[in-house]
């Protein structure tokens, strides 16, 4: 968990070649001692910087191995996490109406369980619903919000891993 934390460190102020080395190294470590939650957490983190690189498919599929893991695991706080963040990588990626459900969902998911983001994740949550709704209008944007809100885990988590235009298709370990 060290090397994650100095990994998570060098991605918030800025340095991704260093965040990179070390998101590397714990993920060997992390796989090496069969540690599968630190394995799911240092995934969501390369995903962060594949996002940030351009490469939105990538870290659309390290975050689904993520995902994956919180499932099993049954990390209901860390899945509505991976959610928000599928959610933001599908904006970047141009499809704002799937961003707007998963974002939807993931908010959904942590008033359930009485947890909420960090206010930097907060901020990018509002900026990314703000644009939605401006896209769909704010009534549409109401409704997809009302509706994707109270979906069930199961019906998220399908749509979450299903291939998109663009995506290829959800992992193994979803598949039914």
């Amino acid at each position: 968990t060290c090397l994650l934390n100095l990994g998570i460190v060098s991605i918030r102020i800025g340095d991704p070649e260093r965040a990179r080395s070390y998101l590397e190294e714990a993920l060997a470590a992390a796989r090496d001692l069969q540690e599968v939650r630190t394995e799911a957490l240092v995934l969501q983190n390369l995903a962060e910087l594949q996002v940030a690189d351009g490469d939105h498919e990538a870290g659309r599929c390290l975050l689904l191995q993520s995902l994956g893991i919180f499932h099993e695991a049954q990390d209901l706080r860390l899945l509505a996490l991976v959610l928000a963040q599928l959610g933001r990588v599908a904006s970047a990626a141009g499809d704002s109406l799937r961003g707007f459900r998963l974002l939807a969902a993931a908010t959904g998911l942590r008033r359930t369980i009485g947890a909420v983001p960090r206010p930097d994740q907060q901020r990018e949550e509002d900026a990314l619903a703000a644009a939605a709704r401006a896209a769909l209008g704010e009534a549409a944007a109401e409704q997809v919000w009302s509706e994707w809100r109270v979906k069930s885990l199961a019906e998220v988590l399908e749509y979450a891993t299903a291939a998109t235009a663009t995506a290829s298709p959800r992992p193994a370990r979803f598949r039914g």
